[in-house]
């Protein structure tokens, strides 16, 4: 077997072990691979992302036994990967993995310190600590050991190290001081004189480039290219280009390498449709390459979830879980649902490509989001939709733009990515619902919202909904205000509403609803097609009837039992 291959069935066999231990724990995974007979060529087989992406679902701090066989390319692909929030070097994180390294042992810490760049070493002392060449004065000595500093000199006695007063970070500055001279005296001086006379930004300029450029090699996008991905694409006139040339294009190919470890597990979440189409390649190089492009814009959407913290465990799981959910969607728009189609889509179209097509297909239901909240009166205080069109309007403004479970009557609604057609489909009907809604109530109804504020006090407009509205209407046609149909119901007035709802008692005593009642109801619907808003209108009927049936006959409500259903003053 070629060594290529050989590395690829070794790192296969990593992913085999964590998506058959993730449901016991991360020591479980751990045991799992130090059980298994080749595990140094298991783990060294891994690249330094990948390696990563292992710890980060193990939990890094539980890693020490398995950190002891990480090479120094896999040390410096960590260090690139963790010590780093976006542009700027986070000296802490370093420190974590020097402590990590350290209880590892002896070896695996000279390991980690060989992996250690030059840059790196120097901007991370040039952030720690202040570095002096020493000039054998006694008084120099003496400065050395005044309050709110802690200093002490180098193995060769050339320098002082000096720090502020009980920095936590005193015994991982020193113990990286005493590694490099351990290493060699001479390179450890000139590293010093370095962190001494050199400019700061300049050193973290240069290591930023050298550190991008590695990551850059390991599918992590810039933020810059990472936020391009979510640029507009018009996708039907992408369709139709896709239906016409389909057959004549040739098959993509993914510079970077797969990243098998952020896939790990990811079949039993991801959307359907994706699964399907997966499950259905027999072409091993059409998978590799479809994981490489999935893990691609996994990273991509960590990057820009997470502004390039790519050591975010929580931001990795979410860019996984997107990246596949709006695949999926693009997947189904372009093949029709087709898995034959679909097949032949994935494998010869840029998922960069399906991605945006995905994400093009939200970016409407965001617009029609804003247009909705138009008549939700959010502005003044005012969450006018009942649920659950206020859930799904606050969905849509996330970024990128969540579906939320109250569509499907979930007891605790919450948001999570959109996962299909279906899923865009339904929140796309719901919010035309809610425009309706929206557009009769201030056609029909004259919302003017601005000036039902000035009426309704501030802690009770959150409780004010468009049923509260349709039920005031129709009690003010019925107390004979057309004039003004959303005017306040006044609390004298409750005892005439009373009369006003239920018709005349029979004489079996049983009340039933005034059909002058139900007739308003039909006047208000008979001005609009609107069925959605007649449907509306005939709830804030049963709201009232439900409201006024559950007191005594002759018993009058108290108010504060009725402004959950009327306007009142």
């Amino acid at each position: 077997m070629k060594e290529h291959e050989q590395a690829l069935e070794h790192r296969s066999s990593v992913t085999e072990i964590v998506a058959q231990e993730r449901a016991h724990g991360g020591m479980a995974i751990i045991n799992a691979i130090l059980d298994h007979p080749q595990a140094l060529q298991l783990l060294r087989a891994l690249e330094p992302e990948e390696m990563h992406a292992l710890f980060a679902e193990i939990g890094r701090d539980d890693c020490v036994d398995l950190i002891r066989f990480a090479t120094i390319e896999q040390f410096q692909g960590l260090t690139d990967l963790d010590s780093w929030v976006n542009e700027s070097f986070a000296p802490e994180r370093l420190e974590s993995l020097l402590n990590l390294a350290i209880g590892a042992g002896p070896e695996t810490l000279d390991t980690f310190v060989e992996a250690l760049e030059d840059e790196a070493l120097v901007l991370y002392l040039h952030k720690r600590a202040r570095v002096v060449a020493r000039d054998f004065d006694p008084d120099q000595d003496d400065e050395m050991s005044v309050p709110g500093i802690e200093a002490f000199h180098t193995p060769d006695t050339m320098f002082w190290i000096v720090l502020p007063a009980d920095a936590p970070y005193f015994n991982d500055v020193r113990f990286i001081i005493e590694r490099i001279y351990d290493r060699d005296h001479l390179d450890a001086a000139a590293l010093l004189r370095h962190v001494i006379y050199e400019d700061p930004d300049v050193l973290e300029d240069e290591a930023r480039r050298f550190r991008s450029e590695r990551v850059a090699t390991m599918g992590f996008p810039s933020l810059a290219d990472a936020t391009a991905l979510f640029d507009y694409l018009n996708p039907v006139r992408f369709k139709e280009r896709l239906n016409e040339t389909l057959a004549d294009l040739a098959p993509y190919d993914v510079e970077q390498r797969t990243l098998l470890p952020v896939l790990m597990g990811s079949y039993e979440g991801q959307p359907a449709f994706l699964k399907k189409t997966l499950d259905g390649l027999t072409d091993d190089a059409a998978r590799a390459r479809i994981a490489e492009a999935v893990a691609y814009l996994a990273n991509a959407i960590i990057v820009s979830r997470t502004g390039g913290d790519l050591s975010s465990t929580d931001g990795r799981a979410a860019g996984l879980r997107t990246a596949l959910s709006i695949i999926s969607i693009g997947l189904e728009y372009l093949a029709d649902e087709d898995v034959d189609r679909a097949r032949r889509v994935v494998t010869r179209v840029w998922p960069h490509t399906i991605f945006r097509v995905g994400y093009s297909l939200l970016i409407p239901l965001r617009g029609d989001a804003a247009k909705a909240m138009e008549y939700a009166g959010r502005t003044q205080g005012f969450f006018l939709f009942d649920p659950p069109f206020n859930e799904i309007i606050a969905g849509l403004f996330e970024e990128p733009p969540q579906y939320s479970t109250a569509l499907e009557n979930a007891p605790r609604p919450r948001f999570r990515d959109f996962r299909s057609i279906h899923d865009v489909a339904r929140a796309k009907a719901a919010l035309l619902q809610a425009m309706a809604v929206g557009m009769f109530v201030k056609s029909t109804l004259q919302l003017d919202v601005e000036k039902l504020a000035e009426r309704v006090v501030e802690d009770r407009r959150k409780l004010t909904t468009h049923t509260t509205l349709m039920a005031t209407s129709l009690i003010n046609a019925l107390l004979g205000n057309d004039a003004d149909p959303l005017a306040p119901i006044d609390r004298a007035d409750l005892t005439r509403i009373v009369d006003l709802v239920f018709a005349p008692a029979t004489d079996r005593d049983e009340r039933t609803l005034n059909p002058r009642l139900t007739a308003a109801v039909a006047g208000f619907v008979g001005r609009t097609d609107n069925l959605f808003a007649s449907a509306l209108f005939d709830l804030s009927l049963r709201k009232l009837e439900d409201l006024f049936r559950r007191f005594p006959k002759g018993h009058i409500p108290e108010a504060r039992a009725a402004a959950p259903v009327l306007l009142m003053k």
